[in-house]
């Protein structure tokens, strides 16, 4: 039996996140409210069940395009290919049933439209990306989700907004809404952009560098949340019913507790953000970091709610 000083000396630590690793088979953890199941919902926004017009998941195809002079570009080219053979891809699609496997294209590009040298938004990137696909020789993949995955250098201190329909220099995962009838006939519904930005390439010398590990933990967490919640695939998310205030009450389908701390909602890496794994390629290169993603099954099962499994204990 574990002492009362003891377990207060064992909470303490669990709340500032030092718990050493070799006390995680010793301890129990104390009673807790699992956090809410993140509902699926339709094109219109709308839960399903009880309607079921949800679109199922597909298998994917992660596209890279990396422009050569981007930092670490060739070990981001191997990036690419790793994830959809990585534990962290196994687990995320069997916590969403996605079918596998995940396949890769690596390309990499001297002609990355740059946000640093003006405003741009998402249409011009979903023409770019058309046009590198179509000259690579890519096909139209109506069996896949594929989710176009962008390293576009973006300085945040730029001035003005450097544009991307208002996230500025922001990585996230616009949707592709394909314009005329040759993008419509190759594109896919479902089919999105994960675009990695937050790159200076003026920045000063004593500035911050960029590190490999920043960009694939950027990358990881845009992918999984473009396979998970964009239009015309499976969209899960929690909403608001405060949008101004959504710490006040998670709405319809948190249950009242208050996971949202955004306006409008979180998304399913958005919820487990902040825990990550990191996994050794086969090549030479240090190992990739990965974002962790919530799962609905992990978090029913009352324990860790994100995935793949971690060695620390869950506070």
């Amino acid at each position: 039996m574990v002492s009362r000083c003891a377990r207060m000396l064992i909470a303490s630590m669990l709340a500032v996140g030092t718990m050493p690793a070799a006390l995680g088979k010793d301890y129990e953890p104390a009673h807790h409210r699992n956090p809410p199941q993140v509902a699926k919902h339709d094109a219109d926004g709308n839960t399903c069940p009880p309607k079921h017009d949800c679109p199922a998941a597909k298998r994917l195809r992660i596209v890279s395009i990396i422009p050569n002079t981007f930092p670490f570009a060739r070990d981001l080219g191997d990036f690419g290919n790793a994830m959809v053979a990585s534990n962290w891809m196994a687990k995320f699609s069997d916590a969403y049933d996605i079918p596998g496997p995940a396949s890769a294209i690596v390309i990499h590009v001297d002609d990355m439209p740059d946000l640093n040298a003006g405003r741009r938004e998402v249409s011009v990137y979903r023409d770019y990306v058309f046009k590198v696909a179509r000259a690579n020789g890519l096909k139209r993949a109506p069996q896949h989700q594929t989710v176009y995955l962008l390293y576009i250098p973006c300085n945040p201190e730029h001035g003005p907004r450097a544009g991307m329909d208002g996230y500025n220099c922001s990585s996230h995962h616009p949707g592709i809404e394909p314009v005329g009838h040759e993008q419509t006939v190759f594109f896919t519904r479902g089919d999105s952009l994960a675009v990695v930005l937050r790159f200076n390439p003026h920045a000063e010398p004593d500035a911050p560098q960029p590190t490999l590990a920043g960009f694939t933990g950027s990358a990881s967490h845009e992918v999984a949340e473009a396979v998970t919640d964009t239009r015309g695939g499976p969209q899960f998310s929690l909403h608001t019913d405060f949008p101004d205030y959504p710490y006040l009450d998670s709405g319809r389908n948190a249950h009242g507790s208050p996971w949202i701390r955004q306006s409008g909602g979180m998304e399913l890496a958005d919820m487990s953000e902040g825990t990550r794994e990191y996994e050794a390629p086969s090549g030479g290169s240090e190992a990739f970091r990965y974002e962790r993603i919530y799962s609905n099954k992990a978090s029913k099962a009352g324990g860790d709610p994100a995935v793949p499994p971690s060695p620390y204990p869950y506070y």
